[in-house]
């Protein structure tokens, strides 16, 4: 089973706010992972009981063309990790050297929602090096991590949408920028009315 990198970004989000939730002693100690494991499970136990949509519902808001370029692929898929139910969809677009990559992830159900991982930076996190860029900050309402590698020439942009689904765009042999482009012709409002519904 492929797991790609939305779903591992997750579960190693999640893993780390077990781990911030245990007693403030605890955390200055060696990380035990079997209690921070226990004490994800306890969270989990917690969270809000949503089942996440049908992928079939997630590829619909997969375009046919992003930036110009035709999709190549689409796929999706519905699948378990860490006690959670992880719904999916994924698409390639290409022509020539200039390729996209997008997965929507709908994480519905898990503890402290799907920004877990991205309020540990913070919004208005900003950081350049010699390499590119990277920063936190909210656009349209919704908390966004974009980033640029000059080496790679890889454009990339993650936006969490009403606190349950992850919008991944990956843009190689691009521009800085790109990738935000190309996440702002998905419909993003199409999943705030699910995130808001609970559905």
């Amino acid at each position: 089973m492929k797991v790609t990198r939305p779903v591992l970004v997750l579960a190693l989000c999640l893993l780390f706010a077990a781990v911030l939730a245990l007693p403030a002693r605890a955390q200055d100690a060696p990380v035990d992972l079997q209690k921070a494991l226990a004490q994800l499970q306890q969270m989990q136990q917690g969270a809000p009981k949503a089942d996440p949509v049908d992928f079939r519902e997630l590829k619909k808001l997969l375009p046919d063309e992003l930036l110009g370029l035709p999709r190549t692929s689409a796929s999706g898929s519905k699948t378990g990790m860490m006690g959670m139910k992880i719904s999916m969809a994924e698409a390639s677009y290409g022509k020539g050297p200039k390729t996209i990559s997008v997965t929507i992830t709908d994480a519905a159900g898990t503890p402290l929602g799907a920004a877990a991982g991205w309020s540990m930076l913070g919004e208005g996190y900003e950081e350049e090096t010699d390499d590119g860029w990277e920063k936190v900050r909210t656009v349209g309402g919704h908390l966004l991590h974009e980033s640029w590698s000059n080496g790679d020439r890889l454009s990339s942009a993650d936006m969490i949408i009403g606190n349950r689904f992850i919008v991944s765009i990956e843009v190689s042999g691009g521009q800085p920028g790109d990738a935000l482009k190309a996440l702002q012709q998905i419909d993003v409002n199409a999943l705030a009315k699910m995130a808001a519904s609970g559905k």
